[in-house]
């Protein structure tokens, strides 16, 4: 099928802010003809290579680039306009994932044709060695690692301190549930709410909950299950401090970093079930990936906490954060940061399993997807923008991460224009969107504004001349 101008102009129109600006570009004499002389050699049969591709170039006042760099996007030549498109989409899309805009893109490529295998990277290999942790704890024991529920063993001892003192008030023979409670209401003491902490550890610990005149007969047992109950919460931790320190030790070779804000049974329990998913999977397991499960980890105080969870958002490949019902300033910084290192960020929002939840979680993935001020950042070191990727289940966050452990992650291009109704100005911008999980997350952005182009890329990359 022969090649024509309009065929042209349609498969390279998105390089440009507008079909005008095109066909302006397209007005120069040497370039029109250069372009009708090579329209006619494809549809007579023959394919642009190389130095054909460079004349062209020339006559667009672009200037000539190197072999290599035309056989990456055109390897068999141009002999159609569906090659022409898959050659220029390639380019586009290495663009805008590597450089930031198709200028620098196309001014850093043709300095140096080594440029974008040295930005390309892969993690993983199934010749590694395995990694694994020495003191894996049971999944009915991880919460006993959170601030929240690994204090309760405390609490409940306090609770059980209390309500002796209110006992040991009431004289000898006097004993029952009313004077206990006219005892500790006397010394001001709430003794519902602190029944309801000693029967909050009992459950826990699957022991038969006690009512007040229970606890008089049965107050040596209760003290002996607390005392259990702490001796566990002690193990586990000891055992979450030397799961910390091999990651520690691993730091350097960090693939993923999990980050989530823990408080209770069900949050440890939903992520262990969440990481076991994602990192089980055969595809992903195969990879051998190092990565940071914060639910086998403990630190004893925050300071330490906050410096390991640094640590780690630096050396890794890849963040994945994971949105709770309840989140945190920290979580929220480490997905910044992350973003700010020119690093992927995975967010996996759930599916919840009530209607409730499920309406929570719709809310939030939309918030992410569309308006969250942090789902796109710029990279402080290249100044390209990095934006989020948004996964609702495990399966597609396995997706997602092995695609970027293999380098094979697919994405679209399109160029987007937005008119301000009451400026009247109209916009034009490019973006990048991820092309796995069906949620087409902005993970790259191009400005066409030719002014703050000229001045943002002036600032990050002083050393090109950015049109």
């Amino acid at each position: 099928m022969p090649i024509t101008l309009e065929d042209l102009k349609n498969t390279i129109e998105t390089l440009f802010l507008s079909r005008s600006q095109l066909d302006a570009a397209l007005e120069s004499t040497a370039l029109s003809d250069e372009v009708e002389r090579a329209m006619s050699y494809i549809n007579g049969g023959g394919s642009l290579d190389w130095e054909y591709f460079n004349r062209i170039l020339i006559a667009a006042n672009l200037g000539p680039v190197a072999r290599p760099l035309f056989e990456r996007y055109f390897p068999r030549g141009i002999n159609s306009a569906e090659k022409l498109s898959e050659g220029l989409s390639g380019f586009m899309k290495d663009a805008l994932l590597h450089f930031g805009s198709f200028h620098q893109a196309f001014l850093r490529m043709k300095a140096d044709v080594d440029v974008l295998p040295r930005v390309e990277q892969t993690f993983g290999s199934e010749t590694r060695a395995p990694f694994a942790l020495s003191n894996p704890l049971k999944v009915e024991q991880l919460a006993y690692l959170g601030y929240v529920s690994g204090e309760l063993p405390v609490r409940m001892a306090k609770a059980h301190k209390t309500i002796l003192t209110a006992l040991g008030a009431v004289p000898p023979g006097e004993v029952s549930g009313d004077s206990i409670r006219a005892a500790a209401k006397a010394a001001g003491f709430d003794l519902e709410k602190e029944l309801a902490t000693l029967n909050e550890g009992l459950e826990q610990r699957s022991s038969r909950q006690v009512t007040l005149e229970e606890f008089v007969d049965s107050k040596d047992d209760v003290q002996r299950s607390i005392d259990q109950f702490v001796e566990e919460v002690r193990r586990c931790r000891k055992a979450g401090i030397k799961n910390q320190e091999q990651y520690i030790n691993s730091a350097a070779e960090m693939d993923v970093y999990v980050a989530t804000s823990m408080r209770d049974d069900r949050d440890y329990r939903e992520m262990n079930s969440f990481i076991d998913q994602v990192f089980g999977r055969r595809d992903i397991d195969r990879l051998n990936l190092r990565y940071f499960d914060p639910t086998q980890a403990y630190c004893p105080n925050k300071y330490d906490k906050g410096l390991v969870e640094c640590l780690m958002i630096r050396c890794a490949k890849v963040t994945i954060y994971c949105a709770q019902r309840q989140d945190t300033m920290g979580k929220d910084s480490e997905l910044a940061i992350t973003l700010g290192l020119g690093k992927p960020v995975i967010v996996y929002v759930p599916r919840g399993d009530t209607a409730e939840d499920r309406a929570t979680y719709d809310r939030r993935a939309r918030t992410f997807a569309d308006i969250h001020p942090l789902s796109l950042q710029v990279n402080q070191t290249t100044g390209n923008t990095n934006g989020i990727i948004l996964v609702r289940d495990a399966n597609q966050c396995a997706d997602v991460l092995y695609a970027l452990a293999k380098n094979q992650l697919k994405v679209n291009v399109t160029r987007q224009e937005e008119e301000d109704h009451l400026s009247g100005e109209k916009t034009t911008y490019w973006v990048l969107r991820e092309a796995v999980t069906g949620n087409n997350s902005v993970i790259r952005v191009a400005t066409g504004w030719k002014h703050l182009r000229t001045a943002f890329w002036s600032a990050f990359r002083p050393d090109l001349h950015i049109p």
